[in-house]
């Protein structure tokens, strides 16, 4: 990472808070930004909360601190629709899995991170996620086949209308930066 100057990574995730004016905590612009990691749920599986309902299964969280955690989920899911509507990112009132997503990743896009992530199976909402660390007697891991191939996921055009926002969504290096 430090021969491409990245100093670290932002996975959204982690940076999410219940903060409706700063849901979503500042980006280094030296960062790797993603929304999640290949050993993490999705967005999808994350956002409905399927992580801490495998933390519950695995007893890495009791029943109560579980339900403690979901309550928490949620205030954080609030705050981050408010700060989505905030910033122009969501219009509906009643907005969808995918327009939350597609808000997310246009935020991240627009901050100026050096490298920005977008997992595929996050376009199309997928919830399992391909590895759950320390789990390998528990959970197959490294098993699950993406829902599209490549050759589909590149000829969806909802697929590539978000990806084409994302890139949008960068900002442009000054002609002066790029050597231009």
């Amino acid at each position: 990472m430090t021969t491409h100057a990245i100093s670290g990574m932002y996975v959204g995730q982690f940076q999410f808070q219940a903060n409706g004016d700063n849901a979503i905590r500042a980006t280094p612009a030296d960062s790797l930004a993603s929304l999640n990691t290949h050993d993490m749920r999705p967005f999808a599986g994350f956002w409905e909360r399927l992580d801490l309902d495998d933390q519950e299964d695995l007893k890495l969280l009791n029943p109560e601190d579980a339900q403690q955690a979901r309550k928490e989920r949620q205030w954080l899911r609030e705050s981050v629709i408010h700060y989505l509507r905030q910033r122009g990112l969501l219009d509906s009132e009643s907005p969808t899995l995918y327009d939350i997503l597609k808000g997310c990743l246009t935020e991240l896009a627009g901050r100026g991170e050096a490298m920005m992530l977008v997992n595929l199976e996050d376009l199309w909402l997928e919830r399992l996620p391909q590895n759950m660390p320390g789990t390998v007697d528990q959970r197959p891991n490294w098993r699950l086949r993406a829902a599209h191939s490549l050759g589909a996921a590149k000829a969806n055009s909802e697929f590539v209308k978000l990806l084409e926002r994302v890139e949008q969504s960068r900002p442009r290096p000054h002609e002066s930066e790029s050597g231009v």
